[in-house]
């Protein structure tokens, strides 16, 4: 063995000495394995790098890379012409419910086995199968026109002409390889596309001062804010002429790349000339091996010709999907393609979630198939006794010395169990799982296209159709709170500094504030305006919304406000920052160092020049994260001045940040620029790096303590239209809302209010707060026991005021000192009761994982409900996937909450007519299907159960076998979807001003074990009533016209028939509204469709020889006619006799509302519709099934 890997070594270290490996090959790792979808899969590992040259696209170096890297065509499609057949058989036969008829369908090939003939299942079956495939098909083909469109995108790549000239080629995307030189450019009129085709190092733009350029990433992660790139200024000067180690610069400050037809060919031959000497391959790149991190990116480019070294970030870096904005060009190359693309290795595929409905008919499916194998044990038994005791005077019948049951007694009477087994299969329904898949994406298509959910073009999306039921049954809501209740625009609002507090709606204003920057004693104003102003990440741009280019709301709201006040930030680049100030002055600073935000250190900080000589670090965050940091004064400052103000803030639900800063010694910023040189040395080994990262740390928690706190800002983020609306009648609707923010407690509780999520006090609403400890002793036990007694203390409230209506606001640091976690199964038990004491909870400063923990504690302990999570940011993934029902918004914080969903939505508001209109009524609609299909089975296939006592229990079935194929295919398929697509209980109006009627989906009393069998019982029933009372009818002296007497498929005609008109009536009698569309569907598929088929079998012998002469035998014999009547009446009085008592006597919420009464049988006052969707919601309803009529 030993011996063998020696082999291999010396074989993979020879191809690669000749070029013949790829090289993101590892000897350590493995060659890189691809999933089936061509995605890359790598290993985690610190040490894995690829090597590849940048040139023109004909350069040798750069064409073989096309085999040694994957291509830059993306492929979503699933299935290819070769392994359709194969994929989409594997993927249907996954699913035990075609396992089962497929296993039926086999047994009916056995000669002499099959009493219903031998392709009555597996007919059906291919029948399904083909409506599935096409569907499967529908879906790839819409994929692959998709990835048609995107993989024929242009964009310019840098190719050399057989003359030995350099230009710009406009190229497919799916053309485009690792190594090339592309050009992007904005310009919308052009024929190349301002989208970035692949991961792409900017190597210079059109900026020619700062080497920048702005994108915006709406395609990403969907944030609207323009964000700033860098390129590597080295090749950005060389490239515009410049030298680049003097920096130089030259006279113009912007050059232009227009189309050649458009400039004279001297001027682009000068471009393309610059490009010459990168264009030969001298450019050499080593970088990580591509990874899901977008935050992150490493590596080294080497300029082969001088010999530097330039170290690669990931502001170096243009992500695939991003666009191109405000920036004239930038030319790149391309480092990542195609499946290796960062957005590629993000998309996943959602986890696999499964309704709880579809979860209980399966295990009802289970039972009625041990059934099965019971009655065909009872059908056997009783064959053995007919042939034995009962078969003498019958001569049809063999004899038991007649056959062969000696020499193959075992196999005999397997075969026989097999028959019986066989004349009962579709008491399972073969159409249920066919019918569900399309009654759901009706019901997907009508989420998708609601004008009632539509904002600013927004619609919304059911990224999946098997949870439509699930949003009927919600009974849990667990909702984020900034960009989800509230719009997440923040406006600048008030601020305090040294002491006082200014606002912006008393007159906080620019004459003012100009007066206070010349008033020498009010200096520390300057400076909180100045920190306003410079201490973020904001970018200045003409084209920006009012003029700033900023990563997150807050901190553009912040440069506004500045700019509002006099202190407008003009100018951002590498060599400083220009403030203009409303006196007319302006003011130079120059930044060193930015230490930014992340969600660990909850601040960031800038180290930057105020002053020649004078440099000072800048550090903003959270007041619970900056108390610590301020020395000795200041922490005596906050308290006296700050604490209280910022408490009125949270209050008055405003978003808090509070800035300090001190003065740099020249030792500090000696050490910082020294160790910030070895960091970005690149030939700082890894191992080395790591530590100096620990010392930065250090470094950088040193510099931010003993700071002077300058002042504190207070900025607005306004509720969504709508959302105190949406969450009263989401708890009228019985459903416990909890809203779960990172916020601090005092802006939850006051965002809470105002949301009426908490009631007012003088409306009976009693706000508890489980006070976490203070003071953390070293003990956890005793931190953990006193949580408790704050819960009994709460607890004992509660039980005080059992009347009222209670709310619970805790923050994170109380889950972390009672030792919550998933596996800890005690505690989680004990915290879900004392929470269900509530109907509203508000949990604030809290972490993604904590938000997630809390959904999956609900969903465990409460089995039987539905949990809904919803949000529209990053940090809102985790609890909604793991959510029962996960709901993205879009909004302004992206779409990773989206893309992680299983519904998106543009408003909060529009989580009520989800919820009470889409959900409640999908699940009433799958609820009918899936009983009413079984009803029709059982109501159908058990009639041969009663027959086989009359026929010996021989396997005779009742019924002629083509006719009994088309039960399912043709006479019940096509009612079943108007009950499945279209029924309704009440009008949408209706339910949105009776959200109580949610309560009946929510506990599932539509469809539960309970009215499973019920609805099985009476099916057993209607084929006893209908069997016999047939066979009372058919006596001995009845004969039919031509003195035939009734013979076996004369009497299973009628009862067939029979069958038809119960079921069909049936339908009509549990369809709650009709509608032309419906009736339509019901008469012809039901009615005439029978009548139909029966007319075509009576004259095709080849095809339906047992049906033969049906119409000119039974067709005008009044024992038919008054036969099938008798029977469809005795078998459905029962069931409109009790529907009319139920409806009068104990009439359902439905039923009262349906008379203009609420719910519970009152005269209701009609209170003026508050949730803004009334107007748009009274037309949904024509609409929809307009849409409906014209499909």
């Amino acid at each position: 063995m030993d011996c063998f890997y020696r082999l291999a070594g010396r074989y993979r270290n020879a191809q690669r000495r000749y070029g013949l490996l790829d090289a993101s090959y590892d000897i350590e790792l493995g060659p890189v394995r691809t999933t089936r979808d061509g995605m890359p899969r790598y290993a985690p590992s610190s040490h894995r790098t690829r090597d590849l040259v940048v040139g023109e696209a004909g350069l040798p170096a750069v064409a073989i890379q096309r085999k040694k890297f994957c291509t830059n065509r993306i492929k979503t499609t699933k299935y290819t012409p070769i392994n359709f057949l194969f994929l989409f058989l594997f993927e249907q036969f996954r699913k035990a419910a075609n396992c089962f008829f497929l296993l039926v369908s086999l047994l009916q090939l056995i000669p002499g086995v099959s009493p219903t003939g031998r392709f009555t299942t597996s007919g059906p079956l291919s029948v399904i199968l083909t409506f599935t495939a096409l569907k499967e098909i529908y879906e790839d083909w819409r994929r692959r026109n998709q990835d048609k469109l995107l993989n024929e995108k242009l964009v310019e790549v840098l190719k050399r002409s057989d003359h030995g000239s350099l230009y710009w080629d406009p190229t497919q995307w799916r053309r485009v390889q690792v190594g090339n030189i592309l050009r992007l450019r904005s310009d919308h009129d052009t024929v190349t596309s301002p989208d970035i085709p692949s991961d792409i190092l900017i190597l210079s733009t059109s900026e020619s001062e700062t080497g920048t350029c702005t994108i915006t990433t709406k395609n990403l992660d969907g944030e609207t804010n323009l964000k700033s790139k860098q390129a590597l200024m080295f090749i950005h000067n060389k490239l515009n002429g410049e030298d680049a180690d003097k920096g130089e610069r030259p006279d113009t400050k912007r050059v232009s790349f227009p189309d050649a037809t458009d400039v004279q060919p001297n001027q682009e031959q000068i471009v393309l000339s610059r490009l010459s000497a990168l264009a030969d391959g001298r450019l050499s790149v080593n970088c990580e091996c591509p990874h899901k991190n977008m935050e992150a990116f490493k590596g080294q480019l080497k300029d082969e010709s001088s010999g530097d070294v330039l170290p690669l970030t990931i502001e170096n870096l243009l992500l695939r999907e991003c666009r191109l904005e405000n920036t004239e060009w930038v030319i790149g190359a391309a480092v990542y393609t195609g499946p290796e693309s960062k957005i590629s290795l993000n998309n996943k595929k959602a986890p696999l979630k499964q309704s709880s409905i579809e979860v209980l008919t399966n295990q009802q499916i289970f039972i009625i198939f041990c059934i099965m194998l019971v009655m065909a044990l009872a059908c056997l038994s009783g064959s053995f006794y007919f042939k034995k005791h009962g078969g003498k005077g019958a001569w049809y019948v063999p004899k038991a010395s007649e056959t062969s049951v000696v020499d193959h007694a075992v196999l005999q009477v397997m075969l026989d169990y097999a028959t019986f087994f066989i004349l009962f299969n579709n008491l399972v329904p073969i159409s249920l799982l066919v019918t569900l898949e399309f009654v759901k994406l009706a019901q997907a298509y009508f989420i998708n296209n609601d004008p009632a959910m539509e904002h600013e073009g927004i619609l919304a999306n059911a990224r999946t159709s098997n949870l439509n039921e699930e949003l009927g049954r919600v009974k849990h809501v667990f909702s984020d709170k900034t960009g989800t209740l509230t719009q997440n625009m923040m406006v600048f609002k008030q601020c305090l500094v040294n002491g006082a507090n200014y606002s912006v709606d008393t007159g906080f204003d620019k004459e003012s504030v100009s007066d206070y920057v010349n008033n020498k004693s009010l200096t520390v104003l300057d400076d909180f305006l100045t920190m306003m102003a410079v201490c973020n990440t904001v970018q200045p741009h003409k084209g920006a919304h009012l003029g700033f280019i900023a990563s997150s709301p807050d901190e553009h709201a912040l440069a506004v406000g500045a700019k509002s006040l006099g202190y407008n930030m003009t100018v951002r680049g590498s060599d400083g920052i220009t403030l203009e100030l409303s006196n007319g002055s302006t003011r130079k600073i120059v930044p060193k160092h930015v230490v930014p935000f992340d969600s660990d250190r909850k601040r960031m900080s800038l180290v930057a020049e105020m002053r020649p000589g004078v440099v000072h670090i800048l550090t903003k965050g959270a007041d619970s994260t900056m108390r610590p940091l301020l020395g000795d004064k200041a922490e005596k400052e906050f308290v006296e001045h700050a604490s209280e103000r910022l408490l009125n803030y949270s209050r008055d639900g405003l978003r808090t940040l509070v800035f300090a800063s001190r003065e740099l010694t020249s030792d500090e910023l000696d050490e910082l620029n020294t160790l910030l040189m070895k960091i970005s040395d690149p030939n700082t080994r890894q191992e080395e790096k790591n530590i100096l990262d620990r010392d930065y740390e250090e470094l950088v928690g040193r510099l931010e303590s003993n700071l002077n706190l300058v002042g504190c800002s207070a900025v607005e983020d306004k509720l969504q239209d709508g959302v105190p609306e949406a969450i009263a009648k989401l708890r009228q609707a019985d459903c416990n809302v909890w809203m779960l923010t990172g916020d601090k407690l005092e802006t939850a509780h006051e965002i809470a209010l105002s949301c009426k999520l908490f009631g007012a006090r003088d409306e009976g609403f009693i706000v508890h707060k489980l006070q976490h400890v203070l003071k953390e002793t070293t003990e956890p036990a005793a931190d953990k026991d006193a949580i408790r007694d704050n819960m009994r203390k709460i607890v004992a409230d509660v039980n005080q005021n059992p009347s009222a209506d209670h709310g619970l606001i805790f923050e994170g640091a109380v889950l972390k000192q009672l030792g919550f976690s998933p596996k800890e199964a005690e505690i989680c038990q004990e915290f879900y009761e004392f929470s269900q004491l509530f109907k509203s909870v508000a949990a604030c400063r809290l972490e993604p994982l904590q938000k997630a923990d809390l959904v999956d504690m609900t969903k465990t302990h409460a089995k039987k409900e539905i949990t809904l999570a919803i949000g529209d940011g990053a940090n809102d993934v985790p609890m909604i996937q793991a959510a029962h029902v996960g709901v993205g918004i879009q909004g302004q914080e992206g779409l990773q909450a989206v893309l992680s969903s299983d519904y998106s939505i543009a408003q909060f508001r529009f989580l009520l007519r989800l919820l009470l209109i889409h959900g409640h009524f999908s699940y009433l609609r799958v609820s009918n299907t899936i009983l009413y299909s079984f009803y029709k089975n059982i109501t159908l296939y058990f009639i041969n159960l009663w027959y086989q006592f009359y026929a010996g229990f021989t396997g005779q079935p009742c019924f002629e076998r083509i006719t009994l194929t088309l039960f399912n295919i043709m006479f019940t398929s096509f009612p079943l979807f108007t009950l499945g697509i279209l029924d309704r209980p009440v009008s949408e109006q209706q339910m949105l001003d009776n959200v109580k009627m949610y309560k009946t989906s929510q506990d599932s009393t539509q469809f539960n074990v309970r009215v499973f069998w019920m609805w099985c019982g009476n099916a057993v029933t209607h084929s006893l009533l209908i069997f016999f009372t047939c066979l009372f009818v058919s006596g001995e002296d009845i004969t039919l016209p031509g003195a035939e007497a009734i013979g076996v498929f004369s009497f299973g005609d009628t009862v067939y028939c029979a069958v038809v008109f119960v079921v069909t009536l049936k339908l009509m009698l549990i369809t709650s509204t009709f509608y032309g569309v419906s009736v339509l569907l019901i008469v012809v598929t039901g009615f005439v469709s029978w009548f139909f088929w029966f007319t075509v079998s009576s004259y095709t012998y080849m095809l339906t020889p047992d049906a033969e002469g049906f119409v000119q035998t039974l067709g005008g014999a009044p024992y038919f006619w008054a036969t099938f009547v008798l029977a469809t009446a005795v078998a459905l009085y029962r069931d409109t006799v009790y529907k009319g008592l139920k409806t009068n006597l104990w009439p359902s919420m439905a039923d009262n509302v349906r008379r203009g009464l609420d719910v519970y049988g009152h005269k209701p006052q009609r209170p003026a519709d508050p949730s803004g969707m009334g107007e748009t919601a009274k037309n949904c309803d024509s609409s929809r099934f307009q849409i409906i009529t014209a499909l």
